[in-house]
């Protein structure tokens, strides 16, 4: 197998160190992708920075004061790198974001960014893929990288017009000892947008959409047609019947169209004659006054109480005479049909004895009457 060449032993050193930090980075400052929001501050430690060094400490108390335009929320992550020939992450601490500890979080940043050497040129190459795989373990990231323009940024969607930028105010930035900066972010693991700030400026951050609205699992409600109540029956405030009436009721205009009409009432016709005869018309004229519509309750029945009972009349003399012709008669029938039966029995046992000649009763009775 052969070696490499000596030469290309620096630059492997380089890409193991980001490789290195790309797996401690993203597993330690940034765990989760469905958490806080979180924040990356990204400094070049290049010997041209060093010179703008106020300048940036400026920007960042203004950033910081501000709560990044009150897009930082309390309980997002802030983490730190520095790039100069190479990407070093982790020498500041993760800092989790209070408003009430603003103050205290810009002294100690300012404190860490003096403490660093300069080294020649920095490569804002050295980034990627570290960046690139913070991004895409990421929900909602925003990455802050204060620069001089003299190196390239690379593996953005944005690239092309960043270092273009670069090109064009490098020069400006130079004279008046100003960074740049350059803001990224990215939403559930894509890139949404990219600023390039010029400082003393305000430092501009591409918005966020809006959160979508919250999704239940609850199943959609079902709601039951509802029947439509039925009309209330008012009684009409006039109600006129017979033949030809005619009635007007006073109002503030005579002229104005009537509001509510009684309805007609049909009369029942009783008549000798089988002709039919049409009902005489009723005329009722309306003014304009709205009446007043009361509602009638049903009538309850009417209870009688009888106090005085009629008196009991009693049954006139001719009716009790006729009772008493009654039971006579059937007495007397009674009597008759008794009779008319001993009669008839009499009768048959008469019949029933053998006939004999007067000279054979009278003997038969001689010796009877010795």
């Amino acid at each position: 197998m052969k070696l490499p060449p000596p030469k290309y032993i620096p630059r492997l050193a380089r890409w193991s160190v980001a490789l290195l930090a790309a797996l401690l980075l993203p597993a330690g400052a940034f765990a989760q992708a469905d958490g806080p929001a979180r924040w990356l501050f990204v400094f070049e430690t290049s010997s041209a920075m060093q010179k703008r060094l106020p300048a940036t400490e400026q920007a960042l108390k203004n950033f910081f004061a501000t709560a990044a335009a009150e897009q930082m929320q309390a309980g997002d992550s802030i983490g730190v790198w520095t790039c100069g020939s190479k990407l070093r992450a982790g020498e500041f601490p993760l800092v989790t974001w209070q408003p009430a500890l603003a103050a205290n979080l810009t002294s100690n940043l300012l404190v860490f960014l003096h403490a660093q050497k300069s080294s020649g040129d920095a490569q804002l190459a050295a980034l990627q893929p570290v960046l690139g795989g913070v991004v895409a373990d990421s929900a909602r990231f925003t990455a802050v990288i204060f620069c001089d323009g003299d190196s390239e940024i690379t593996a953005t969607p944005y690239d092309a017009g960043v270092n273009q930028t670069f090109r064009d105010g490098r020069a400006e930035r130079k004279k008046n000892a100003q960074p740049f900066v350059v803001v990224l972010r990215s939403l559930g693991g894509k890139y949404l947008g990219c600023t390039v700030n010029f400082p003393p400026g305000a430092i501009n951050l591409p918005p966020f959409p809006p959160p979508p609205p919250p999704v239940t699992n609850l199943p959609p409600r079902v709601v039951a047609p509802v029947k439509p109540a039925p009309a209330p029956v008012t009684t009409p405030s006039l109600v006129i019947v017979g033949t030809n009436v005619s009635g007007t009721l006073a109002g503030p205009s005579a002229t104005a169209p009537a509001e509510t009409v009684a309805p007609p009432v049909e009369a029942t016709k009783i008549a000798p004659e089988p002709a039919p005869v049409s009902p005489p018309e009723a005329t009722v004229s309306i003014a304009p006054v709205k009446p007043l519509i009361v509602p009638v309750a049903p009538p309850e029945p009417v209870k009688v109480a009888v106090t005085n009972p009629p008196p009991v009349i009693a049954a006139p003399a001719m009716e009790e005479n006729s009772d008493r012709e009654t039971r006579r008669l059937l007495y007397a029938g009674a009597g008759l049909f008794v009779v008319v039966v001993i009669v008839g029995v009499m009768i048959i046992r008469s019949r029933r004895r053998p006939q004999s000649s007067l000279i054979t009763s009278s003997m038969q009775d001689g010796p009877r009457r010795k």
